[in-house]
């Protein structure tokens, strides 16, 4: 018996041993968690980069890979900051991730945007008590992935009690059941009305 974390784990190991004319080997579905180390409120402040001081910021946990779908949200938030939906003065997009594979022209395209590069911060090896503190902080929590087996920073953003907009992809459709917004990973205008509406709405 193969035991698979969620029902569209389940229906992709179906697919494959079909596909690979192998036997098809029962499978059970549970539900998992996350481990989320605590730190205490008053070094939430003290370890934040300083790029994040005192600025109200959405956060997206994840490789920085073309599947997780960036490129969506960069898209989105240079929207706001045109539309004037945002402050780009006070609220921050952070990409906090390690670089992965081809990618280094959309990060060349960060940098060089005069409109967004100073209001999307990307932070790279990022230690576990400081993704705990940069999760305690941010305002709100995205996931905009293509597909995903299953969505560890989704429930890392309800664990820490941080509202969380996610795609409806894969099985991030079952993460967090009804305490998440979900949107289409291609609908760039869906995604601007959202981050504006959570950057703005609950100062």
């Amino acid at each position: 018996m193969k035991w698979l974390a969620q029902k569209t784990a389940r229906k992709d190991w179906i697919r494959y041993c079909r596909g690979h004319g192998n036997r098809e080997v029962h499978a059970e579905v549970f539900p998992l968690g996350s481990d989320i180390r605590r730190l205490p409120s008053d070094q939430i402040q003290l370890s934040l980069p300083s790029s994040l001081a005192g600025k109200r910021y959405a956060l997206f946990v994840s490789t920085i890979e073309p599947r997780k779908n960036h490129r969506l949200l960069y898209q989105a938030w240079e929207a706001c900051i045109r539309q004037r939906l945002i402050d780009p003065n006070d609220h921050r997009l952070v990409f906090v991730g390690r670089r992965g594979w081809a990618m280094d022209d959309f990060l060349d395209e960060l940098s060089c945007n005069s409109i967004t590069r100073d209001s999307i911060i990307v932070l790279n090896d990022v230690q576990d008590i400081q993704l705990d503190l940069i999760y305690r902080g941010c305002a709100f929590v995205l996931f905009p992935s293509f597909y995903e087996g299953y969505g560890l920073p989704v429930v890392e953003a309800l664990g820490h009690g941080k509202p969380c907009i996610s795609s409806d992809a894969g099985a991030l459709a079952e993460v967090g059941g009804d305490l998440v917004m979900r949107l289409c990973p291609n609908d760039v205008q869906g995604w601007t009305r959202a981050i504006a509406h959570y950057m703005t709405s609950f100062d």
